[in-house]
């Protein structure tokens, strides 16, 4: 029997015959993970989607992991936020400043499926002067 499938979005034998496939992991992880501080408390991050066949089950969302890379001096604990399936973007906010982050993103459907490579990315100090224009003005004479 074929029919037009919520899974795969195709007319397909398959996921009627194996019904495991709807609650399956993702057998990909997101690439090209990539970051960059924002500012000296937040992280910008973004990477490619996951793309059928590679799903298998109903994507729900991806999930950002972080945590303060080793040698940190403060105490390290993991964090994650979640974005809906229409964003392969996230804003990581209320970071240390000056803190390397160790990053990575999954896909979810009902299960977690496979970690991407992670990546360092360090929060930017404070400048030392506020608003920038008057930074501007003192320091460029």
């Amino acid at each position: 029997m074929i029919f037009w499938c919520a899974v795969c979005g195709v007319r397909c034998a398959v996921c009627f015959i194996d019904s495991s496939v709807l609650f399956a992991a993702p057998y990909e992880s997101p690439a090209n993970l990539t970051g960059e501080a924002t500012n000296s408390t937040s992280i910008f991050v973004q990477w490619n989607p996951v793309v059928l066949p590679n799903i298998r089950g109903i994507l729900r969302g991806y999930t950002v992991y972080y945590e303060e890379a080793l040698g940190s001096v403060h105490a390290s604990v993991l964090k994650n936020v979640s974005v809906d399936i229409s964003l392969t973007e996230a804003e990581l906010i209320n970071l240390q400043k000056f803190t390397e982050y160790h990053i990575w993103v999954t896909a979810f459907t009902t299960r977690v499926g496979k970690l991407s490579d992670s990546i360092f990315v360090r929060t930017r100090e404070d400048s030392k002067c506020r608003p920038f224009s008057l930074c501007s003005f003192f320091f460029n004479k």
